[in-house]
């Protein structure tokens, strides 16, 4: 009669004990999750032993809880997809890349930064992916501009209440001496280098329904701050009832200093709506169109997933939108390490044997159905900008779990001692 030691048991109850300490371990871990171990009995009377056999562990995918952050690039996803990465390891193997790209992984861990090259990456480097334009088709790692360029200002609309009670004046124009001019206002304008210079505008009452106009530039930066008039001069005239604006108001810069580095910021000077009343000077509106260089100042991720990047210029611009990956069968993917998923190569993944981002890009939240997927009633989920989400490791249950674990192990060893010792009397009785 045959007699062997079937090492099974032993081998599954380990097994189990180490996907216990690994849930233990990161219970903390951003976006972890959780794994349970399953066997199956095989006959008892099997001839090769293998009382045991072991199965791979199962995924557990289940939401955790989500929590707030600091960091406006954190990222939490509520729902069941996945944050698609590429990775620093190239591999020329995989399918669903870019021509550019490193390997493709997804996780559930949105720990996010900005690198030295302005890609949005996790901890390890990894690049998140999305779509960098409105119009973009593929998925490409998400880059964010440090730097808002300047635009030159083009318009100046002023909206002004002159007011008619105070008395004309009837001297030349001085900007250094207020006797010359009634009222005031000072607009912040941009050259086509971005250069910022404030906008002096006055306005003097000469009779009853006419005000002359008279701008300078002024550039506060300089040590001593310099002045640049205007070539032109223009009126505003209320004898119609009607504002009528006299002369050009396509307003340009003489340099009296002939330096060679000015360079004139060239707008319109616009008075829609100004009226003449008998009130308080007042500007209702102030306002132009140009801005000059900033600098990222914060980050604001919507639940779509569409990345905004505040400037320091007051700029805020919609730079790109996070892609989110829904799995038909999750449990199909390959753990690879790291709090990280790839795709198995016997797989089908997506609903149609792909991967299914957002449908419509910057137009739908992700958590719009996906009307030309065959499972158009399941969701993508949304994102939570500033926020993780958070293991959903029970470690209670974990430790429980691990106990009853111990034991098993602990029989399973007693069991192949005694099997050792039957054997080792057996082999005594034959001597």
């Amino acid at each position: 009669m045959g007699f062997q030691l079937d090492p099974s048991a032993l081998q599954a109850a380990q097994r189990n004990l180490e996907i216990l300490g690994n849930n233990i371990a990161n219970a903390n871990t951003v976006g972890f999750k959780g794994a349970s171990f399953n066997d199956i009995i095989a006959s008892a009377l099997s001839p090769v032993g293998n009382n045991v056999r072991r199965v791979d562990s199962i995924q557990n995918f289940t939401q955790g809880n989500i929590t707030a952050t600091s960091n406006p690039l954190d990222m939490a996803i509520n729902g069941n997809s996945l944050f698609r990465l590429e990775s620093k390891t190239t591999n020329s193997n995989t399918t669903n890349t870019n021509t550019n790209s490193g390997e493709v992984v997804y996780s559930r861990n949105g720990q996010f930064s900005v690198d030295s090259e302005g890609y949005v990456v996790n901890m390890a480097g990894d690049r998140l992916t999305g779509y960098q334009k409105a119009s973009d088709v593929d998925l490409v790692p998400i880059k964010i501009p440090t730097t808002n360029e300047s635009t030159p200002t083009k318009n100046v609309d002023l909206k002004l209440t002159l007011d008619s009670r105070v008395d004309p004046i009837d001297v030349d124009f001085n900007s250094i001496d207020p006797k010359t001019y009634n009222h005031s206002t000072v607009t912040k304008v941009y050259n086509d280098n971005g250069d910022q210079y404030d906008l002096k505008t006055f306005y003097t009452k000469k009779d009853t329904s006419t005000w002359a106009v008279n701008s300078q530039l002024v550039d506060s930066l300089a040590i001593p701050s310099k002045i640049y008039p205007a070539e032109n001069s223009i009126s505003l005239n209320f004898s119609s009832g009607a504002l009528v604006i006299d002369g050009d108001p396509n307003m340009t810069f003489n340099d009296p200093y002939g330096s060679t580095d000015f360079n004139s910021p060239n707008f319109n000077l616009n008075f829609a709506g100004t009226s003449q009343y008998s009130g308080s000077f007042a500007a209702e509106s102030n306002r132009q169109d140009g801005f000059g260089k900033g600098d990222v100042v914060s980050y604001k991720v919507a639940p779509n997933g569409v990345i905004t990047t505040e400037y320091s210029n007051g700029n805020s611009v919609k730079v790109a939108q996070v892609a989110l990956i829904r799995f038909d069968n999750l449990n199909g993917l390959i753990a690879t390490g790291g709090n990280k998923w790839k795709e198995s190569a016997s797989f089908s993944v997506g609903w149609d044997g792909s991967p299914v981002p957002f449908s419509g890009k910057w137009e739908k939240s992700p958590n719009m159905i996906d009307s030309t997927s065959s499972n158009a009633d399941l969701k993508f989920g949304s994102i939570e900008g500033s926020a993780t989400e958070d293991s959903n490791i029970d470690l209670t249950t974990e430790m429980m779990k691990l106990i009853s674990a111990q034991r098993a192990f602990q029989s399973a060893a007693e069991v192949s001692k005694k099997k050792d010792e039957i054997l080792q009397n057996i082999v005594n009785l034959s001597r």
